[in-house]
């Protein structure tokens, strides 16, 4: 094993020793995150060793640049975060937003370097997890070695279905689905799904999902005079769930 992994030593009751009170177990967004319930106990408090909790990070800090090379996964503990990639004409292109309990940093895994920017929306704390150590953690752990792969699935999945969603769906269909992608993600911390607030501009939903600032100002509105949703700022409160749903069916809304 890893000295890193070894570098901290348990007390007589099997728990964190003093100033490492908070922990991957003890996180709110934990479940989301590698310490899921499914995984050993010794796993995530070896997890809790190798772990370095940042300060927060203020808005717009880049926390990996593409190019850089493969060292942490980023858990994401709170605030936001967008990973974009730059085109061959210096456009930004945004390809993901990610939220507290979410891992981030997958796509160096391939050649050992990062292939996209990661940026905070908004003052975010989080956790960098050392790869090396991970991995050889995950060869011990075979609970945690499937977390590891079910995450790592779970952002393809992610990437797939936003691939489908430019190609095949209209306009509201793609803000629709982006509200309810947003919904999902605080149903998964526990927390009311009915109130949203957006860390993201309006101009970065539409560079997400391919649509103009015009045109989601737009869309916004129509959703709000049809009593769908509620605007005011970057809050979007969910009025009517089923009909903002039956939107990305193709129903009558």
């Amino acid at each position: 094993m890893s000295s890193l992994i070894r570098s901290v030593s348990m007390n007589k009751n099997n728990s964190l020793p003093k100033g490492m009170e908070f922990s991957c177990s003890s996180c709110l967004v934990g479940q989301l995150c590698l310490a899921h319930k499914n995984v050993d106990k010794q796993a995530v408090l070896s997890l809790d060793r190798m772990v370095e909790r940042k300060k927060s990070f203020q808005k717009s800090t880049i926390i990996y640049k593409a190019g850089d090379e493969l060292k942490n996964l980023y858990a994401i503990r709170s605030g936001a975060v967008k990973i974009y990639s730059i085109d061959e004409h210096g456009d930004e292109q945004i390809t993901g937003f990610h939220m507290p309990g979410e891992l981030i940093g997958f796509d160096a895994i391939a050649d050992n370097r990062h292939l996209s920017f990661a940026q905070t929306l908004e003052t975010t704390s989080i956790c960098e997890i050392p790869f090396e150590p991970l991995m050889n953690l995950a060869g011990r752990y075979p609970e945690l070695n499937i977390r590891l792969l079910k995450l790592i699935s779970a952002e393809i999945s992610v990437k797939k279905n936003l691939t489908m969603m430019i190609s095949k769906q209209t306009a509201e269909q793609r803000l629709a689905t982006f509200i309810l992608h947003l919904t999902d993600n605080l149903r998964r911390r526990n927390l009311s799904c009915d109130e949203i607030r957006l860390p993201m501009t309006r101009y970065e939903i539409g560079n997400y999902i391919a649509l103009t600032v015009e045109t989601i100002s737009r869309l916004l509105s129509k959703f709000q005079q049809n009593q769908i949703i509620s605007v005011k700022g970057r809050y979007i409160t969910i009025i009517d769930y089923d009909r903002l749903k039956a939107l990305i069916d193709n129903k009558s809304s």
